[in-house]
């Protein structure tokens, strides 16, 4: 977990699982540092998060792509940005990040279960202590 540590990892990841692949899109989507963002985009390719993949033979050119493993992190930075637009803005900021789901609605993500579809709450779930990954469904 320690790869998602810092705020300009998250904001590099952010851009590439909306699908902003190419590294000078990214800095300048991002603000940060071209350093910064080339340090990122490396830790993010050794954790197994992203993928380089060459997309120019005229010049030596590569953009940035989710492995599976990356992309299944999405809901899980939904659902930060939610918390962070509702609890960790700094007084007087009122820019909020706006996400639209295919339907057309404003996104606000939750977590539901797979199988029963009910919204998961800390009052609805329960931690099984000798649960094994062999046991998984």
């Amino acid at each position: 977990m320690d790869i998602l540590g810092g705020r300009s990892m998250l904001v590099v990841l952010r851009e590439i699982l909306l699908g902003v692949t190419k590294f000078d899109d990214i800095v300048a989507n991002t603000g940060a540092a071209r350093d910064v963002v080339s340090r990122r985009l490396r830790e993010l390719e050794e954790a197994g998060l992203v993928q380089r993949v060459r997309y120019s033979d005229h010049v030596k050119r590569f953009e940035y792509v989710p492995t599976e493993s990356g992309d299944a992190l999405f809901a899980m930075l939904q659902l930060l940005r939610a918390w962070g637009d509702e609890f960790a803005r700094e007084p007087g900021d009122t820019r909020v990040a706006r996400y639209q789901h295919s339907c057309g609605q404003r996104l606000y993500p939750k977590v539901v279960c797979r199988a029963c579809d009910g919204e998961v709450t800390a009052e609805s779930v329960s931690l099984i202590r000798d649960y094994r990954a062999s046991d998984a469904a």
